[in-house]
């Protein structure tokens, strides 16, 4: 498949792994290299410039084929020598830069001059054209649905994927619940080049994860989400006031042990909800009725 995205960074998929913490080591941006996609190596997981340079190293002994670094810029009192780090992702050779955070405006000239594509993740449109605007390659429009740092327009794909369409002149990928083919087709079907996949690479044998982890991935469903089951259901919380039964209908079934119950100040949990907090769970008293209008 070509696409833009292909084209811009020489591969043969228009995949791109994201860049995950403590995740996105030379392993996995080799593999997806490898099977044609563009693997990302997360920079500031190395803790130095110097061991970036090992980490560029060992991916290039792994692969061919082209990869990428991811660099963010975030605020703070003390932060990374990003210059030095641009200089090992420069002098490995390394062609392909994806940018987060911050915007990557002061150090676009250094990526440019090594003659290396940059492509910055933006939240929404307006961030979009700005990256356009600095001379970014491409962008990576994550909706809402996105891991680490969705923005804050709390914006979905299905919504800003095609205003991202109508409004950029630089190609884009989409980011946020990215996990097969149908995703990929849906993204080009909203005009996006590609996709950019972060969590799903994360259940693949060359990520350092738990395999629990893993397995708990491969398992998940829509509802899925902390010891919360498909075949578990949610018990209707306690009414405030005459219920159904006041009319007739027959009694509720009694709530089950092993059942979860979700509430706004406690998460689901692997036990009776009567013990969260050392507390029983009892139902709410119905509110006092109004007083009675004073008499004249």
């Amino acid at each position: 498949m070509k696409t833009a995205i292909t084209e811009l960074f020489g591969i043969k998929h228009p995949i791109i792994q994201g860049g995950m913490h403590y995740v996105g080591f030379a392993e996995l941006a080799a593999a997806v290299s490898n099977a044609g996609g563009l693997g990302i190596i997360t920079g500031l997981t190395q803790r130095t410039p110097e061991l970036l340079a090992k980490e560029i190293a060992r991916c290039s002994d792994m692969t061919d084929k082209p990869f990428g670094v991811n660099l963010t810029f975030l605020p703070s009192f003390t932060a990374p020598p990003y210059p030095e780090y641009i200089a090992a992702i420069k002098e490995g050779g390394v062609k392909a830069v994806e940018t987060a955070g911050r915007s990557p405006e002061q150090y676009m000239p250094a990526l440019k001059a090594a003659g290396i594509k940059v492509i910055h993740k933006c939240t929404s449109v307006r961030h979009s054209l700005k990256a356009e605007k600095i001379g970014c390659d491409a962008v990576s429009v994550d909706g809402f649905e996105c891991g680490g740092h969705p923005g804050e327009d709390d914006i979905p794909n299905m919504i800003l994927l095609p205003r991202a369409a109508d409004e950029l002149k630089i190609p884009f990928v989409a980011s946020g619940g990215m996990a097969d083919a149908r995703s990929l087709v849906a993204a080009l079907s909203m005009g996006a080049a590609g996709m950019n996949m972060g969590t799903r690479f994360v259940a693949t044998k060359e990520a350092p994860i738990h395999d629990n982890v893993k397995q708990a991935l491969v398992e998940a469903t829509e509802i899925l989400a902390g010891g919360l089951r498909p075949e578990d259901e949610l018990a209707p919380e306690p009414r405030s006031g005459p219920g159904p039964e006041a009319a007739g209908a027959p009694p509720a079934e009694p709530r089950r042990p092993s059942e979860k119950v979700l509430t706004p100040e406690a998460e689901i949990v692997d036990q009776p909800i009567d013990r969260l907090k050392g507390q029983p769970r009892t139902p709410q008293e119905p509110p006092p009725p109004p007083p009675p209008p004073p008499r004249r």
